[in-house]
């Protein structure tokens, strides 16, 4: 038996719209599996990768992950997947050809060698092996 049309239909947000309602959640004291955050970060950073905002959205989701990882939800750490994803974001961003992504082409060499010694750092200061620079 099928449903009807209207029963099934499902809702596609935005990343940015998935990533609000997770922090009303942890404000009122539920906790995301950090594997849930990893795949908001993915699809900002890889489904919205034709657009020029998507490493600055990737990336202010990244270092949220960051700071809730060192303040609330320990297990809410990023991995080398999830930095490798933002440092695509910017490569694709860069790749586009628009006015506005020329700002992500510019910024995207830094920001990826600044993603990336981040990386290396939390690793250093003993982030775990999920944080080996490969």
């Amino acid at each position: 038996q099928t449903l009807p049309k209207s029963e099934y239909t499902q809702f596609i947000y935005s990343p940015v719209t998935v990533w609000r309602r997770i922090e009303a959640f942890l404000e009122d004291g539920i906790q995301m599996e950090s594997r849930t955050i990893h795949r908001i970060l993915e699809a900002t950073a890889l489904f919205k990768g034709k657009k020029w905002n998507a490493p600055l959205l990737a990336e202010t989701i990244l270092e949220k992950m960051i700071k809730l990882s060192q303040t609330q939800n320990p297990e809410i750490r990023p991995s080398t997947y999830t930095f490798n994803a933002v440092i695509g974001a910017w490569e694709a961003a860069a790749g586009l050809s628009n006015t506005k992504s020329q700002v992500a082409l510019e910024e995207a060499p830094e920001k990826g060698l600044a993603l990336l010694n981040r990386l290396k750092a939390l690793h250093s200061a003993g982030w775990g092996e999920d944080l080996m620079p490969d």
